[in-house]
């Protein structure tokens, strides 16, 4: 009887796994955002437009960059954005 138990309970432990593992890997992947990045060590071209994980926004958001405008295309340069905080490059 303690066997059919354990093993009951095996099961059950295995089955719910598989099912959490099965809705992680089917789950949405996060949105993506565009963004001005910043290039904080100025080896770059300047402020310009890359995609990232809405996971990733708030860091983003706290070392500088910022949103992208509603019709910037990835690669694209950022000019003048106030929004932004860039570093002083020489």
């Amino acid at each position: 009887m303690k066997k059919a138990v354990v093993l009951g309970l095996f099961v059950g432990v295995l089955v719910l796994g598989g099912l959490i593992a099965t809705e992680l890997v089917l789950a949405d992947p996060p949105a993506k955002v565009l963004i001005c990045h910043v290039d904080p060590d100025c080896d770059g071209d300047g402020p310009h437009v890359i995609s990232i994980s809405e996971r990733a926004l708030e860091a983003h958001l706290a070392h500088g960059d910022c949103l992208a405008p509603e019709d910037a295309e990835r690669g694209d340069a950022c000019p003048d954005l106030e929004e932004c905080t860039y570093p002083e490059c020489d």
